[in-house]
């Protein structure tokens, strides 16, 4: 059948890793989403980095992933609405914190982090900006609208430069992949080793300040900002052979 086609193909990885062992969560499910015509929660999972990188329904859910029995898959599995359940929003820091370690440190020293612990209905959690199935990530003008719908009127225009700061690590990130696809046809081993180091540490620095915005400090992006920019202009230097 298509759908167990599709999950095989899905379940099997990136690069044709090895497929997933007895994981029946997404198998049964892409069933049934088949037989309907409204989107559903799986249809964000297939087009997801989730789905990519073989992380099933059971690691964030909970429930037994190795059995085709409804009753036992589901065991232990909570409504998102549910306080005790791993993705409801106060849960979801910690449960995404398994995997995404920086950006979950960074949101625990967050006002927005000490909001949500308090049960504010308006604080922001993880799928606010990620999606449910982080199957897509808010544009930086779609980050924007949704920081407005809090900090509206806000005189230190919070919004704007969060829209900013994300602007600026994408056009980073970018100049990264471009030095990153110079020192791959780079034939001077030894220099491509150089520079590969060298990249590896302004991928770090990237990496970190991408973290950084979790904690919504903007004078700490600022800063992270500044750092980034400095790396990756040495490595630009180093790439071309200044």
């Amino acid at each position: 059948m298509v759908w167990a086609v599709l999950a095989v193909l899905l379940l099997s990885g990136p690069q044709g890793s090895a497929p997933a062992s007895g994981n029946e969560c997404a198998t049964c499910h892409l069933r049934n989403a088949w037989t309907q015509s409204v989107t559903t929660h799986v249809d964000m999972w297939i087009t997801s980095r989730h789905a990519f990188y073989r992380v099933g329904c059971e690691k964030c859910h909970g429930g037994d992933a190795r059995t085709t029995d409804q009753r036992i898959a589901h065991r232990g599995v909570l409504n998102s609405a549910a306080r005790s359940s791993p993705v409801s929003r106060t849960a979801q820091p910690a449960t995404c914190g398994r995997c995404h370690r920086r950006e979950a440190n960074a949101f625990e020293g967050s006002v927005h982090r000490a909001l949500l612990s308090q049960a504010e209905t308006s604080a922001p959690t993880c799928t606010s900006c990620h999606s449910s199935m982080a199957s897509d990530v808010l544009s930086p003008a779609a980050l924007e609208t949704q920081c407005r719908q809090c900090h509206h009127g806000d005189p230190q225009n919070r919004a704007g430069t969060a829209r900013r700061e994300v602007e600026a690590l994408a056009r980073l990130r970018l100049a990264l992949r471009r030095a990153k696809l110079e020192i791959d046809i780079t034939k001077d081993e030894d220099r491509k080793a150089s520079l590969t180091k060298h990249w590896a540490e302004s991928d770090r620095v990237l990496r970190d300040g991408m973290a950084a915005l979790h904690r919504f400090d903007q004078s700490g992006v600022e800063d992270r900002l500044s750092e980034v920019r400095s790396q990756i202009d040495r490595l630009r230097a180093a790439v071309a052979g200044r």
